[in-house]
């Protein structure tokens, strides 16, 4: 597992469809998996309708986890290309844009904790504080987890 550097950045906001849920931390990883599961039913089903979302293909990878509290009331979804109306349980949203602190974490899942922990020090020991909002954008699945990248992210205050 590594962590690499942290930046602060300034970011647009981007469209996602999500399925959006309160649970608890013991519990979110088995929340974050059925609701992906519910989120790429509705995405690979044939024929998806004109008004249905449409996924936005990333070079990083399309999946996306919002933390909107420290509940954690979580949004669990897809990058995709405009807003759309409800679709079949999905929900549009966006990743917040606006200032804040980033990092990509190289490793397992079960590494985020730590990366979190990380990005939070840096973030106390460079002055920046922040808002309790944040994000996690999922790079493409490899077999190998030390191959796994996820990109965290957390909004800061102004």
């Amino acid at each position: 597992m590594s962590t690499g550097a942290f930046e602060v950045a300034e970011v647009a906001p981007r469209p996602i469809a999500v399925v959006r849920a309160e649970t608890t931390w013991p519990e979110l990883s088995a929340t974050i998996q059925r609701l992906m599961d519910t989120v790429w039913t509705v995405m690979r089903a044939e024929p998806l309708p004109p008004h249905a979302p449409r996924l936005a293909h990333d070079t990083f990878g399309e999946n996306v986890i919002v933390y909107l509290d420290r509940q954690p009331t979580v949004e669990v979804g897809v990058l995709v290309e405009d807003g759309f109306a409800p679709y079949e349980g999905l929900e549009p949203s966006k990743l917040p844009g606006g200032r804040v602190a980033r990092g990509i974490h190289r490793g397992g899942y079960d590494g985020l904790g730590g990366a979190y922990d990380a990005l939070h020090k840096w973030c106390a020991d460079n002055g920046h504080v922040p808002t309790g909002v944040g994000w996690e954008h999922y790079g493409h699945w490899h077999d190998d987890p030390e191959q796994l990248q996820t990109m965290i992210a957390v909004v800061l205050q102004p």
